[in-house]
């Protein structure tokens, strides 16, 4: 799946879960997280004002969860912890990845692997709640 461009990557995930889509919609694969058991995939799907400049904070971004398994697929709204988790993963991986750097951003996480961030836009990155881990 990763070998194709981030637009068609996009489009593919909306039409698995019927999400319209028409050429004049604004899709934009922001983060690929990639772990041992699953990986997550972050779109941008209608916030046409998204700005990368200022995108490294945290920000209240509407979220939808697309659950997508060899057996079975969901569609539901995402719960606010769930809401919150996602706009930190956002605004973490713009502000590590640094000031020249554009989605997507890929952070894999695989056997013993740790990303690395040569250039990020400062050393304070953005936090969840404890009590949302």
């Amino acid at each position: 799946m990763y070998s194709y461009s981030p637009d068609v990557v996009a489009k593919d995930a909306c039409s698995i879960f019927n999400v319209p889509i028409d050429d004049n919609s604004r899709l934009m694969l922001l983060v690929i997280e990639r772990w041992d058991r699953l990986d997550t995939l972050a779109f941008d799907v209608i916030h046409a004002a998204h700005d990368p400049t200022t995108a490294h904070h945290v920000a209240n971004l509407p979220v939808v969860l697309f659950d997508y398994g060899k057996q079975h697929s969901v569609v539901k709204a995402a719960s606010p912890n769930f809401e919150k988790e996602v706009d930190v993963v956002i605004a973490r991986e713009h502000n590590l990845n640094g000031w020249s750097a554009r989605p997507p951003y890929v952070a894999d996480h695989t056997g013993m692997k740790v990303p690395t961030y040569p250039d990020p836009r400062d050393l304070i990155t953005a936090q969840l709640d404890p009590t949302m881990q």
